[in-house]
């Protein structure tokens, strides 16, 4: 249709006469019922007394070698307990230990905060890692002293629930702020220069727990004054909009490093969003469809998804952005031959139901198939595992052009010296980039969210000993942009009086191959940008069409 717009051993029965024995080790069952049965079982057990007595003295020490463990288990148990599971925290959940660790069950998801590994959020292996290496400089900077270094404290509320696969944004996010840990703690010994520590909030999955959260960080923030601020990394929701202002109600400074709906912004005084508004979005958009002779567009969504402002925004920008503008949504089985000729097909839906719908667009429209543009979740396809996000059953050839941040959504080749500096620490943290010919991406938020937190130290160190507050430093990361743009890794980065940024940054990228994308030889590229004042540039090929 188109339209507009650790566990107790196995219990083994070993029956004596008729007699279970519980707890009895696997190891031990045939001999232990070989025992028993020849030496009771047929001597007649219910009328002998004494043998009786014998049985009990059997049964009881099996039980007691139940419970014992040999010495190679013991030995793994030990290792276990010296290296716990990677998919959960040593202690469990629960648990009040101020000012830097809370956690409680929440519909069977642990909702808390930590700023160590002894409570780790989330499971798989590659999220709790990410935790672990920002934990490992909280304490590296909790072993200097005192009075010779300042330090900060920021809080990353996100939703950390679930296995690694359902959060790259996060484990992005987290390694951009590793990155920038561990570059402070290299410049320790300019003056005045903070030290940062990192506190992670886990409001669940999606964040939905967050209004159960929120009184906890609120009291973090009042017991411990070196928290700054809060990095907000959930998806624009009406919930989230609530967070954010209560978090500005508690005096701390918000941060953004990633697309989120304009609304959210309204009513905030100390905010900083690293992304440009919807409607600079909408014009880049607009401005590649009329450089590559495609002024038609329409907008393929999910109804689910119907809570996502972002996407929300982005259509309606859209819709007034382009003359000839339309409308499909997508369940997984609609019909698609609205898209067949139509100049551009813009995904707005979940990066799960990405590869179905190239499918079928490919299947129904072969050669008339339209520019494939995605934004938002979708851009999960190209980074994620192609095993796990299905590209390898994409179609061959097939063109993919799409949003995010140029330098994060490209390779380890560096462009700038800013760049090359970040590649350096990055190699060294993260393991990643340690080859400029490497194709394999950073991540979309990992740069953003190193520049921002760059930004925030930056001008905290310009305050030359000052107390840290959040409107102190808001204010003088607002007053420097005034002066002169801060040289991130991903370009000049500089803040309007609203605390959206003015300097542009978001791109579109070009995939020539979808299935081959980030592989040798195959690294997207930059095909437009926004640059500042929101001024689109439209460069680097049509990609295709």
């Amino acid at each position: 249709m188109l339209t507009r717009r650790v566990r107790m051993p196995h219990a083994v029965s070993v029956r004596a006469a008729g007699v279970p024995l519980p707890f009895a080790r696997p190891a031990r069952r045939r001999r232990a019922a070989h025992c028993v049965e020849g030496s009771v079982a047929l001597a007649g057990f219910g009328r002998r007394p004494v043998l009786m007595l014998v049985v009990a003295a059997v049964i009881l020490s099996l039980t007691v070698a139940a419970y014992a463990v040999p010495p190679r288990q013991s030995e793994a148990v030990r290792s276990v307990a010296a290296h716990p599971s990677p998919s959960t925290s040593p202690l469990g959940c629960a648990r009040r230990e101020p000012p830097h660790r809370f956690g409680i069950r929440v519909d069977n998801e642990c909702v808390g905060y930590s700023d160590g590994p002894e409570l780790l959020f989330g499971t798989g292996t590659a999220l709790p890692e990410a935790q672990r290496r920002v934990f490992r400089y909280n304490e590296e900077v909790e072993r200097l002293p005192l009075d010779r270094y300042q330090r900060v404290r920021l809080i990353v509320l996100t939703g950390l629930s679930g296995s690694d696969d359902g959060h790259p944004a996060e484990r992005e996010t987290l390694e951009g702020l590793a990155v920038a840990q561990a570059e402070a703690l290299g410049e320790r010994d300019r003056p005045t220069r903070p030290l940062l520590q990192v506190v992670m909030a886990n409001a669940g999955s999606g964040g939905r727990h967050v209004d159960a959260l929120l009184p906890e960080l609120a009291r973090l923030a009042q017991d411990d004054p070196t928290v700054l601020g809060v990095l907000v990394a959930m998806d624009s929701r009406t919930a989230t909009r609530r967070a954010m202002l209560a978090l500005r109600d508690n005096g701390l400074l918000v941060l953004t490093a990633g697309a989120v709906a304009d609304r959210l912004r309204d009513g905030m005084t100390r905010y900083l969003q690293f992304d440009p508004p919807t409607r600079e979005r909408a014009k880049l958009v607009r401005a590649y469809a009329g450089a590559i002779g495609r002024p038609r567009i329409v907008t393929v969504y999910e109804p689910s998804r119907s809570e996502d402002l972002a996407v929300e925004e982005l259509r309606r920008a859209l819709d007034a952005e382009f003359e000839s503008y339309a409308e499909v949504p997508w369940d997984g089985s609609a019909d698609v031959n609205a898209l067949c000729g139509a100049g551009i097909a813009l995904y707005g839906g979940g990066a799960t139901g990405f590869g179905g719908f190239l499918r079928a667009l490919h299947r129904t429209c072969g050669r008339r198939s339209p520019i494939l543009l995605g934004v938002g979740d979708s851009v999960r396809y190209l980074l994620g595992d192609p095993r796990r996000t299905g590209r390898v059953d994409a179609p061959a050839d097939y063109p993919f052009v799409f949003s995010g941040n140029g330098i994060g959504a490209g390779a380890c080749r560096p462009r700038t010296d800013p760049h090359r500096l970040f590649l350096a620490v990055a190699a060294r943290v993260l393991g990643k980039c340690r080859d400029p010919e490497d194709p394999t991406p950073l991540g979309i938020l990992t740069v953003p969210t190193y520049d921002l937190v760059r930004v925030v130290l930056s001008a905290a160190a310009e305050l030359n000993g000052a107390a840290l507050t959040a409107n102190a430093v808001h204010a003088r990361v607002l007053e420097s942009g005034r002066r002169r743009a801060f040289e991130g890794a991903a370009g000049p980065v500089r803040f309007g009086a609203d605390g959206v940024v003015t300097t542009g940054g978001q791109s579109l990228m070009c995939a020539r191959d979808v299935r081959a994308a980030y592989t040798p030889g195959n690294v997207p590229w930059e095909v437009a940008r926004t640059g500042p004042g929101g001024v689109p540039r439209v460069r680097g090929g049509r990609c295709a069409g």
